[in-house]
């Protein structure tokens, strides 16, 4: 009669993990997630929920006429790639970049760092987009960085070296070569 035992193996735990590139990046599929790369580190989300489009598009309704208005460069939502370095790359829900439309180059990664990123809460975004990602874009310079939180009704404005502003009421931005500010009722935005 043989005795049955249980061989134990130790617990095994990663000692590393592999530092994600642009080159990785750009062999990804492109199948409906978002894949981004931020600190070598590979970030992959699904399509964002309705109620987050909506007021994606109602940013990016205020902020069309505006931009135009004192020609400020170019206004995109969603798909759009930001490059922050040699190394990293990230899809922001909004990004003002201050080139007119006609002078952006033909690729992304040729595209100069935007002027405004705005990133809506999302469950399965709201970590990196309050941690990595914040790093990220103020590292980067980039000027102004909204985290908008659709359950709070507020908006964060972020930029290097100054400290946060949470904004409940009237978000307003006042980018060099505007004339005056652009001044968002939140309640519309969170209608």
């Amino acid at each position: 009669m043989r005795s049955s035992t249980r061989r134990a193996y130790p617990m095994q735990m990663a000692v590393s993990t592999r530092r994600w590139t642009i080159a990785d990046w750009e062999r990804l599929p492109r199948d409906g997630n978002r894949y981004e790369v931020v600190a070598g580190e590979l970030f992959v989300t699904p399509m964002p929920a309705p109620g987050h489009q909506i007021v994606v598009q109602r940013l990016w309704e205020a902020l069309i006429p505006y931009v135009r208005r004192w020609g400020l460069g170019s206004v995109f939502a969603a798909g759009v790639d930001v490059f922050v370095g040699a190394d990293e790359v990230v899809e922001p829900d909004l990004a003002v970049f201050g080139v007119p439309e006609e002078a952006l180059p033909k690729r992304w990664k040729d595209a100069p760092t935007p002027i405004l990123v705005a990133e809506v809460r999302s469950e399965s975004t709201w970590r990196r987009d309050v941690g990595p990602k914040r790093h990220l874009y103020t590292s980067g310079r980039i000027n102004v960085y909204w985290i908008v939180d659709r359950e709070e009704r507020t908006v964060r404005v972020v930029q290097p070296d100054l400290a946060d502003a949470v904004i409940a009421d009237v978000l307003r931005w006042h980018p060099a070569g505007a004339g005056e500010p652009l001044e968002v009722e939140l309640s519309g935005i969170f209608r």
